[in-house]
C-alpha cells in the first residue's frame, strides 16, 4: 500500500516505460482539476509539475497535449457528476460528469465510484491502472491506498476493459475508435492471464470472484461499511471462519458505523476488528480496498458494503478492479507484512456524524447534464439524459452578462463568438432555477470540442502584430505570442499546511514548495480582487493569513541566529522578499480607514562576497527563469 509521494512515484514511472502517450482516460469518484492538471498532466508529457506555475504554463502544457507530434493526446477523466468542486479549470481536458441512474436502474440510488486508468501508447500497447486512489491530491500523497498496474497482454482483460469504457463514452466515433484499438490488440494477445478486470457494467459482483465459499479466511480493508454490515457477513460470508476486517480509524479513534452496527457485527464469532501497524498514523486516512483469501487478491474499488458490493436492488455503486490469483507461499508472505493487531473494543461513530460525511461528499444537484463548446463553430451545445424541455432553467457561461434561458438552446445552440476569451480561462457552467438570484441547481465543466482550434495566443500591441504580419506569417512569431486572453484573475490550488507538508519532503523541495506557497497566496488575493470581504478574510481571518504570515515571518527574523533555526539565510531571504509581495498586493487590494495597513517586513542582508561570479550567474538565471524572478 503507497503513502507519501509513492503512489505520484510509480505513475511516473509507468509513463516512462510507455513512452509516447496516445490515450489516457480516468475514472474517479471525486475529482481535484487542480491536482489533476498540475500532476497527471505534466507525468503524462513528462515535465516536472513544480514548471507548471501560472497560467501561460498550463497553456504551454495544454499546447503539448493537444498539439502533440503525432497527433492529439486523448485525455478524459470520468467522474461522478455530484463530486467535484473545481474552482478554475486551466486545461482543455475532458471532464465528464456520470450520472449512475443514466446507467442502468440498479445504480440508481449508487454512486460512480471507479478508480480505473486506461494508458495506450503510439504502438497500441496498453497499461490498466486500478484500486482505491480517487484523483486527488490527498489520495496520491497522503492516504494509504493501494494500487495495481497490469500491462494488458490477454485478450479476455483487453475485451473486458474495452466494454467497460465503451459504456462511458458519449459519442459513436469515440466508441469506434476504442473497438478499433481493441481489434488490433486482439491479433497479439494470448488468450487469457491469472488476473481478470471485474465491474459493475458488466454485472460482476466481487464475491462471485474470491472463492470465498472454499476458504475459512479473508482479510479484507475497508474505510467503508453499510449499516447492515453483521446481515450482510451472515447472509453473504457465511462460510468464513476467520474474517479480519481492517478499517480506517477516525481520529477519534472510531470505526465508520454505528455503535449499534458495530455491536451487532462484533456478536459474530467469525468477525474482528484489526488494525494494520504498518498504517499506524491517524491522520492518514487507510483509503485501501483489498479483498484477500488463500488463493485470491482483489484490489480494487469495493467497500464492504451492500452498495460497493453491487448487492442492492437500486443503491448499487459502479465499481472496478482486478482480482488474482495467489499461492500458499504469496498468502503467508502477504500476511506477515500486515502485522496485524486486534481491536479489543473498537468503537462506533454518531449516525448524525456518519450522515454529515456523506453530504460532504457529493452535491446535491436535482439535474444532470453537458454543455459542449465547439470551437470550429464557436457554438454551445447543451446534452442531457433528462428530459429538461419542461423546466424554467437559466445557464450562467462565461463572458455572458446575464444567464440564458434552456430554451435558448435551439438546434443550432448559442453562440460565444463575442465571449470566446472568457471561454479561454473559465471553463464552467452554472444552472439555476431564477433568472436572476434563485437556488443552484447544478454546476458542471465544459466540454471544448475541437481544442486544436482555439485561439489560446494572440499579440500584446499593435506594434506587435504589425511586427509579425511584416511577412504574412504571424502565426510563426512565436518570440510576440502572448495568452489572448486577461490572466490579471488566475487562480490556483489553496496550498495548505498538509500539502506543503506531503510535497515537502526533503529540504530541497522546500524551495519549490515555498514558491509554489506563495504563488497560491497571490493567485487568490487576484481572484478577490475588488471584493472588500473576500479580502478581509484572506488578510485577517483565515488561518494562515497575511496578518499571521506576517507574525511568522517577523518571528523567522528574530530567530535567525538561534540554534533552533536551521535555514540557509538565502532561503529566509527569499521567504520574507516572497512575503513582502504577498502584503504589498494585500495593501494594494484592501482599504479600510479602520484599519492600519500590514507592514512589510525589512529584508536581512546577504553576504555573496564569498560566492563565485561563475555560480552567482547561474544561480541567478535559475531563479529568474524557474522562479519567475
Amino acid at each position: 500500500m503507497a503513502k507519501g509521494l509513492k503512489l505520484y512515484d510509480e505513475f511516473k514511472a509507468l509513463i516512462s516505460e510507455v513512452g509516447e502517450v496516445k490515450i489516457a482516460w480516468f475514472t474517479t469518484f471525486n475529482l481535484s482539476l487542480d491536482f489533476f492538471e498540475k500532476y497527471i498532466l505534466s507525468a503524462l508529457v513528462s515535465i516536472d509539475p513544480f514548471n507548471v506555475r501560472n497560467l501561460k504554463d498550463f497553456e504551454a502544457l495544454n499546447d503539448r497535449i493537444i498539439n502533440a507530434e503525432n497527433g492529439s493526446m486523448d485525455v478524459k477523466v470520468f467522474h461522478d457528476y455530484r463530486a467535484i468542486r473545481p474552482d478554475v479549470k486551466k486545461t482543455c481536458i475532458q471532464t465528464i460528469g456520470i450520472n449512475p441512474k443514466n446507467i442502468d436502474t440498479e445504480f440508481t440510488n449508487g454512486v460512480f465510484h471507479p478508480k480505473v486508468a486506461l494508458i495506450v501508447n503510439a504502438e497500441d500497447e496498453a497499461w490498466i491502472v486500478t484500486g482505491s486512489a480517487n484523483l486527488s491530491l490527498s489520495a496520491w500523497s497522503k492516504n494509504s491506498e493501494c494500487l495495481v498496474i497490469k500491462k494488458i497482454e490477454d485478450q479476455r482483460n483487453a475485451e473486458s476493459i474495452t466494454d467497460f469504457f465503451i459504456d462511458l463514452l458519449p459519442s459513436r466515433a469515440e466508441r469506434d475508435k476504442l473497438r478499433s484499438i481493441n481489434s488490433n490488440w486482439q491479433h497479439n494477445l494470448k488468450p487469457d492471464d491469472n488476473w481478470k478486470f471485474i465491474n459493475s457494467l458488466a454485472k460482476d459482483k466481487l464475491l462471485d470472484y474470491i472463492n470465498h465459499q472454499y476458504t475459512a479466511e479473508m482479510m479484507v480493508w475497508s474505510p467503508y461499511f453499510s449499516e447492515d454490515f453483521a446481515e450482510l457477513i451472515e447472509k453473504h460470508l457465511s462460510n468464513i471462519i476467520e474474517l479480519k476486517v481492517i478499517p480506517d480509524l477516525t481520529d477519534a479513534g472510531t470505526v465508520r458505523m454505528t455503535p449499534e452496527g458495530l455491536k451487532s457485527a462484533l456478536a459474530n464469532p467469525s468477525l474482528s476488528m484489526q488494525k494494520d501497524l504498518q498504517n499506524d498514523h491517524t491522520e492518514n486516512l487507510v483509503h485501501a480496498k483489498v479483498w484477500v483469501t488463500p488463493n485470491t487478491i482483489a484490489i480494487g474499488s469495493w467497500n464492504f458494503s451492500k452498495a460497493g458490493l453491487n448487492l442492492s436492488i437500486n443503491a448499487n455503486n459502479i465499481e472496478a478492479g482486478i482480482v488474482e490469483e495467489i499461492d500458499h507461499n504469496s498468502y503467508q508472505e502477504f500476511k506477515k507484512s500486515c502485522k496485524l493487531t486486534k481491536l479489543e473494543q473498537p468503537e462506533g461513530m454518531a449516525k448524525e456524524d456518519l450522515e454529515d460525511e456523506k453530504k460532504d461528499l457529493l452535491n446535491n444537484w436535482s439535474i444532470s447534464c453537458q454543455i459542449y463548446a465547439d470551437w470550429s463553430t464557436y457554438q454551445y451545445q447543451l446534452q442531457s439524459e433528462e428530459d429538461l424541455s419542461n423546466q424554467k432553467l437559466y445557464i450562467d457561461l462565461p463572458g455572458k452578462k446575464s444567464r440564458i434561458s434552456l430554451q435558448q438552446f435551439s438546434d443550432d445552440g448559442v453562440d460565444f463568438s463575442r465571449e470566446y476569451k472568457s471561454l479561454l480561462k473559465d471553463r464552467l457552467f452554472t444552472i439555476y432555477d431564477k433568472k436572476e438570484d434563485g437556488n443552484k441547481v447544478y454546476l458542471g465543466v465544459i466540454i471544448e470540442l475541437n481544442p486544436i482550434e482555439r485561439p489560446s495566443v494572440g499579440f500584446d500591441s499593435l506594434d506587435d502584430l504589425l511586427r509579425a504580419w511584416s511577412d504574412g506569417r504571424p502565426e510563426s512569431k512565436t518570440q510576440f505570442h502572448q495568452m489572448n486572453f486577461d490572466a490579471d484573475t488566475e487562480s490556483g490550488e489553496e496550498l495548505s499546511d498538509k500539502i506543503t507538508k506531503a510535497l515537502k519532503g526533503d529540504y530541497s523541495n522546500a524551495w519549490f514548495t515555498m514558491f509554489l506557497a506563495f504563488e497560491q497566496f497571490r493567485a487568490r488575493l487576484e481572484a478577490a480582487k475588488g471584493d472588500k470581504r473576500e479580502l478581509k478574510i484572506l488578510g485577517y481571518r483565515i488561518p494562515g493569513s497575511v496578518v499571521q504570515l506576517n507574525e511568522h515571518l517577523t518571528l523567522l527574523k528574530t530567530e535567525i541566529d538561534t540554534k533552533e533555526n536551521d535555514m540557509s539565510r538565502s532561503f529566509i531571504w527569499f521567504m520574507i522578499n516572497e512575503g513582502n509581495q504577498v502584503i504589498t498586493l494585500f495593501n494594494n487590494f484592501y482599504e479600510d480607514g479602520k484599519m492600519s495597513k500590514i507592514e512589510r517586513i525589512e529584508n536581512i542582508e546577504l553576504d555573496f562576497n564569498q560566492v563565485s561570479k561563475r555560480k552567482m550567474t547561474k544561480w541567478l538565471k535559475y531563479i529568474k527563469e524557474s522562479c519567475s524572478y
